[in-house]
């Protein structure tokens, strides 16, 4: 299996930032309620795609793990990739929001005491939903998909071992849920989707659904049906259908990406350089601009209200001059990070060669 370039990755991860920014907007602006309306919808979708390409793209540049010292520098890199942009943002959360007080806007004030800042540090929020600071849940379980992907490769020899031992290592997860209340109930659906774009990049699921459009129009199908009913039954529906609720939304969640796959797919045009390289840039930066977009958000807003730019001027700011450099912002960390981590893992792999 090559580990060429897949355009169309970079395209689904940038809607999905794209969402999830979008989502939360409503922080932050005024006069646009419709983000109120739709927020959780667009968060849905960008958190479908983000864990959903997360895994396809785990398995299509690491399928190969056959010993420990793979396991080993699995883990090593992806420790340099994400823990040191992430503890800069969470002392950046603790600068913004705790020392300098700034207004995180329509949501509950940060309360980042010693302990929610040691737990959120080595990402163990994932174990401890008590312990929350607004929208980095998601590092923690990204963190705890990652730690256990390599073990279901390093055990499994095709897409049907690969399955089993995925639902053999989350028993002691959903038994510390049930029997002690700990690990986020997030936890279990998106590892599902990850798991999912795990095993579509294993079963060249793309290929197979690209040639045979019949097939790939009927799951469109399918999907704008569930997402029909899903939405009605959110505005409509009681506490005694919320099984129906939580299936149907599951379902949508496993569909959607592979719908918004193949939909990119279809598009030619997108397969022009100049087209998809703005893509490429924010797919680049996205974990940046996640990272950051509180703090950077809610900075903006303060300064808007300080130079007395308030209403729907300041929310058209935040729109089409907040949101361009929260992108080019997030760019020049990823950029200026990786050309120092470029030069990290070399030396430690090598002071560790004899890891077996």
């Amino acid at each position: 299996m090559k580990n060429e370039k897949i355009l169309e990755l970079d395209i689904l991860k940038t809607f999905a930032i794209v969402f999830i920014v979008l989502c939360h907007m409503d922080n932050y602006v005024v006069n646009f309620s419709v983000f109120g309306l739709i927020d959780s919808y667009l968060a849905l979708a960008g958190l479908s795609l983000f864990f959903f390409v997360s895994g396809f793209a785990m398995y299509h540049n690491n399928h190969a793990i056959y010993t420990k010292r793979d396991i080993f520098r699995f883990y090593q890199k992806r420790i340099y990739r994400i823990y040191p942009l992430y503890w800069m943002a969470l002392i950046v959360h603790v600068v913004v929001f705790e020392l300098l007080k700034i207004n995180p806007g329509n949501t509950s004030p940060y309360n980042i005491d010693f302990i929610n800042f040691f737990v959120h540090m080595i990402g163990f929020q994932v174990f401890f939903p008590s312990y929350h600071i607004q929208s980095m849940w998601f590092i923690g379980t990204i963190l705890l998909c990652y730690f256990l992907y390599p073990v279901i490769i390093y055990y499994s020899k095709n897409s049907c071992s690969i399955l089993i031992t995925a639902i053999f290592l989350i028993i002691p997860f959903a038994v510390l849920k049930l029997c002690c209340n700990l690990m986020t109930t997030d936890f279990f659906v998106y590892y599902s989707i990850f798991i999912w774009g795990v095993l579509s990049r294993k079963i060249n699921l793309f290929d197979t659904l690209w040639n045979n459009k019949q097939m790939f129009l009927e799951a469109g199908f399918l999907t704008s049906i569930f997402l029909y009913v899903f939405c009605n039954l959110k505005l409509i529906c009681s506490n005694d259908t919320w099984i129906i609720s939580f299936v149907l939304q599951n379902t949508f969640q496993l569909l959607f990406p592979i719908v918004s796959y193949m939909f990119v797919k279809s598009l030619s045009f997108l397969q022009d350089e100049r087209i998809i390289s703005p893509f490429s840039s924010i797919a680049y930066a996205s974990y940046s601009v996640y990272l950051f977009h509180h703090p950077f958000l809610s900075t903006l807003k303060m300064i808007l209200t300080s130079l007395s730019i308030t209403g729907l001027f300041a929310d058209f700011s935040l729109f089409f001059i907040g949101l361009p450099i929260l992108c080019l912002l997030g760019y020049t960390i990823t950029l200026g990070y990786s050309k120092i981590n470029a030069h990290i893992p070399k030396y430690w792999l090598c002071r560790n060669s004899q890891f077996k």
